[in-house]
């Protein structure tokens, strides 16, 4: 026995005394084992999609069994290229034998269980032929191997060939891609990359339960999903001594704990669904049963077992989280077999080592170096950035609130809010997954949330039946433009008028020089459009904005359509319908105060008169009755203020020597007319008055009657005004354009107003 030594180098030695089985018993079992797994992955991706009626027609007998075909000609393959290998290169004498005895089928076989259902054939057999030669006979062969040539090959398909996999239909069967509505990835691993630290409904509900990852139907490689299968396999293999318990164990152990630390320190410490999610995904369980304890690539010794568990795990997890393939399992273990004999070499010597505080040393910086891998890991994990994009909004009639789409993905969902922007309920459209919460408060989307551009901001009946709206749509420069309507019984619009005031059209083109945008020529588009509407017009694509003014056009005929909608709901008894004003504003009358150069407006509530007078902007100045001043009036008296304009009115008073200018606007047949009235001090008698009337156009389309003949009031209108100031009924009107002679003639009638009023001043 002095002669002898142990041999800690060759491992034949250590092979033996961990298994009394022969190579080719070992694989016997190996293969036992994979049969079932086989038979459950034609079940789930091929025979189960072909009976189920949503599928079936989309499959056929060859779609069925092609789960099968995967498998077989994996196995085919890789046994037919280490045949020509045997017969041909080394030219063998038996190379039937020396084929079987390599278990030339294995790397095929498990290459073909480990790829999407929906790799082409031909894809397969290249990623079958690389791991044959490359990772197998060019280190020499079985037994001779470095690395895991399964994985390989399986490497090197998802890296040449990913794209063409994931047009081809991705990891989803048949039955899947019709029955799976997934936003954020295919794969469980997938939608695990896109929310790292996602709540139960979004990285496990889009698939069932837990349980349907135990059992294996859920999206994934082709006979990888099982976890019930593989634990079944690994008791087998290990009960019949193929495999050592240690390396499947300590490795789905690790990535459990390590998961569950990740987890915890983001929010889930009392979730076991996390880390049980963690190990139930993906190819861990298929890997670490099949290839972590492949007996070439793996390590002899019990410690150098540990050591490569330990090592896998926390490498896994790394790989998960922070690279751009969310599996890491083949990656893994690939990276491993490097480290075999190195982890071989320091698990038995240290084993005999007398130095106990050298043992420790050693294993302790391989503990702080997985430590640290695993701290960075853990670390930089952070919660995935939210995919919400918001797309449009629209009026709720039976709330009148308003409901917002947004999206997630290629996924849509509804957040309803009131008027202020605070959300009130959020649909899902069915996909429980997603976090409410974070839809109701996301930075991304609140902002979104408060900014309702087009509304009805009040629907109610008036005391005569007939149903009031007043609605608010996004005019020029972001102001809002109030349009009040009024639908009779019979849902017809009798009245819609909107307020423009604020759009202030003479600011945008003083000059009123066509080239420079809109002009008093081209008309208002609350007049024009307001007209267009109460006549009855219900296909808005026939009315054009003005030209100058497209913006206010669309906000005025966006008005339109939220009254048209407003009236369907209307018709199916879906329409809000809120209470009446508690005080009723009713209006009397509205003129330009020539004493206080404003716009004075008379209104009542029930007997009781007052008036309000406003600048020419229609902003309130001043009630005659300052009670009547309150939240509950104001609001009504400025919604009659808007629908009900002054349109004469004298708009500046400027003073050139002895003279006074007036600049006075009145309403015309189509247009605002701008009079210059020119009053002498002296003798406080109209000088003149100058008026283009150019724009009324009065051919037949405007004023029917009008011909050229009649003359254009513009040039006969004024000398009678000056002639018959004092008696302004003298003024005979333009036959066929009285409502622009009578225009001319308001502008006169202010003007002599004003000289009554202010002439003792002059």
């Amino acid at each position: 026995m002095k002669n002898k030594r142990f041999a800690l180098a060759k491992a034949p030695f250590i092979r033996r005394a961990d298994s009394t089985l022969s190579t080719s018993q070992m694989m016997k079992y190996f293969v036992m084992a994979l049969v079932p797994i086989i038979l459950f992955a034609w079940v789930k991706n091929g025979l189960l999609p072909f009976l189920e009626v949503e599928t079936k027609n989309f499959s056929s007998v060859l779609t069925m069994l092609y789960p099968l075909f995967l498998v077989f000609i994996g196995g085919f393959t890789s046994f037919i290229s280490e045949f020509i290998y045997f017969k041909y290169i080394k030219k063998t004498v038996n190379p039937l034998i020396e084929t079987g005895n390599s278990f030339a089928i294995i790397p095929g076989l498990l290459l073909g269980m480990i790829v999407s259902i929906n790799t082409p054939l031909w894809i397969l057999i290249i990623g079958v032929l690389f791991a044959t030669i490359i990772g197998k006979l060019l280190f020499g062969g079985f037994g001779k191997n470095v690395f895991n040539p399964a994985l390989v090959g399986y490497l090197f398909i998802q890296t040449a060939y990913f794209g063409v996999i994931s047009k081809n239909g991705g990891y989803l069967n048949g039955s899947e891609a019709i029955g799976l509505d997934i936003v954020s990835g295919v794969t469980p691993l997938a939608n695990l990359t896109a929310n790292p630290l996602g709540h139960f409904e979004q990285l496990v509900a889009p698939y069932g339960s837990l349980m349907d990852f135990f059992i294996g139907t859920i999206p994934g490689s082709l006979a990888e999903t099982s976890a019930l299968l593989c634990i079944l396999a690994a008791a087998f293999l290990i009960w019949k001594k193929v495999i050592n318990w240690r390396i499947p164990v300590i490795y789905v152990g690790t990535v459990f704990v390590l998961t569950y630390i990740i987890g915890a320190a983001n929010g889930h410490a009392t979730d076991l669904w996390y880390p049980t999610f963690g190990i139930l995904s993906g190819g861990l369980m298929f890997g670490a049963v099949f290839m972590a304890t492949e007996p070439v690539t793996s390590p002899r010794t019990p410690n150098g077992k540990i050591l490569y568990a330990l090592s896998l795990g926390a490498l896994t997890i790394l790989f998960r989280y922070k690279s751009n393939f969310p599996e890491g399992v083949a990656t893994s273990i690939l990276a491993m077999n490097l480290l075999v004999i190195i982890f071989d070499n320091i698990a038995s010597r240290l084993r005999v080592n007398p130095k106990i505080k050298q043992v420790v040393s050693i294993y302790a910086i391989f503990g702080l170096v997985l430590i640290g891998i695993s701290a960075y890991a853990i670390t930089s994990v952070k919660p995935a950035l939210l995919n919400y994009s918001y797309e449009s909004s629209e009026v709720d009639y039976q709330t009148l609130n308003i409901k917002h789409t947004i999206k997630y993905g290629n996924h849509q969902m509804i957040v309803e809010t009131d008027l202020e922007g605070e959300v009130i309920d959020v649909d899902l459209q069915g996909q429980t997954y997603l976090n409410i919460d974070e839809i109701k408060t996301s930075e991304k989307l609140v902002n979104n949330y408060k900014i309702i551009e087009n509304y009805i901001e009040k629907a109610y009946q008036d005391d005569d039946g007939n149903y009031v709206l007043i609605i608010k749509t996004k005019g020029f420069k972001n102001e809002l433009i109030e349009t009040n309507v009024i639908i009779n019984t019979e849902f017809q619009i009798t009245s819609f008028v909107s307020d423009i005031s604020n759009e202030s059209y003479s600011t945008y083109n003083s000059d009123n020089d066509p080239a420079n945008g809109w002009v008093e020529a081209n008309g208002h588009p609350d007049k024009i459009i307001g007209e267009i509407i109460v006549a009855g017009e219900t296909n808005l694509d026939k009315i054009n904005p003005v030209s100058g003014a497209t913006v206010s056009s669309k906000a005025i005929i966006k008005a339109a359509q939220l009254t048209f909608g407003y009236i369907k709901a209307l018709k199916l008894d879906e329409a809000f319908i809120g209470e009446s004003p508690a005080v009723k504003v009713d209006y009397v009358a509205s003129y330009f105060d020539v004493p206080t150069m404003s716009f004075k407006y008379e209104f009542k509530i029930g007997e009781e008169e007052f008036f309000v007078l406003t600048n020419n902007a229609y902003e309130i100045q001043s009630f005659s009755n300052d009670d009547l001043d309150t939240e509950i009036i104001r609001p009504e008296v400025e919604a009659l203020i808007s629908s009900k304009k002054v349109r004469n009115y004298i708009v500046e008073e400027t003073i050139e020597g002895d003279n006074l200018i007036l600049e006075i606007k009145t309403q015309g047949y189509a247009t605002t007319l701008t009079s210059t009235v020119t009053i002498s001090k002296t003798s406080k008698q109209i000088i003149s008055l100058d008026v283009n009337a150019s724009d009324e156009t009065y051919d037949e389309e405007y004023n029917q009657g009008w011909n050229a003949a009649n003359g254009h009031p513009d040039e006969l209108i004024p000398p009678q005004i000056v002639e018959h100031q004092g008696d302004l009924s003298l003024v005979n009107p333009v036959s066929g354009a009285t409502v622009t002679s009578n225009a001319i003639k308001k502008a006169a009638l202010l003007a002599n107003e004003y000289i009554e009023e202010f002439s003792e001043l002059w």
